[in-house]
């Protein structure tokens, strides 16, 4: 199952941006292992350079989905991976906002302190370090941030979210 996180808000809807045509920023591969009860998990970096069916050339993976929604994202996986992708969860920035507020939120140690855009990019969430309870929106900016450390470790941080 391939997880896609695409960056698709009501912000960028009204400047014209659809849920077809948004990036994939955060991709995640996850395989089920029934005999060994195991669940694996692997991000992908958004900008891995990688062959895009859809469009006959290579360019980063975040793309795929941009070009050609969630077969194009699957289809990329694949050729990158070597291994089929089944089938996709596609989420954006508003339903896992509300997924988090649904459960009540989460119990997260955050890293460093924290100074993101909110949801609709039309503000700023500021959280601080340390382990706490963060609501979907405070958690959106968790699973967003990369410019402290890399997009190596936001990956990290959203497969720790998924798990939580």
């Amino acid at each position: 199952i391939l997880f896609l996180g695409i960056d698709d808000n009501d912000g960028r809807r009204k400047k014209g941006q659809d849920a077809e045509h948004s990036r994939s920023d955060a991709m995640i591969l996850t395989t089920f292992n029934q005999s060994k009860h195991q669940i694996r998990m692997l991000s992908i970096p958004r900008d891995t350079i990688s062959y895009i069916p859809k469009v006959g050339y290579y360019d980063k993976i975040t793309h795929a989905h941009a070009y050609g929604g969630p077969i194009a994202a699957m289809d990329s996986v694949e050729a990158t991976m070597n291994v089929p992708v089944d089938y996709y969860v596609r989420v954006n920035m508003k339903a896992f906002v509300e997924a988090v507020n649904e459960l009540g939120g989460i119990y997260y140690d955050v890293p460093y302190d924290l100074n993101e855009p909110n949801t609709d990019d039309t503000g700023k969430i500021k959280i601080k370090k340390g382990y706490q309870k963060l609501n979907g929106d405070e958690a959106l900016a968790v699973a967003r941030t990369r410019h402290h450390d890399s997009d190596l470790k936001r990956g990290q941080r959203q497969m720790e979210l998924i798990k939580i």
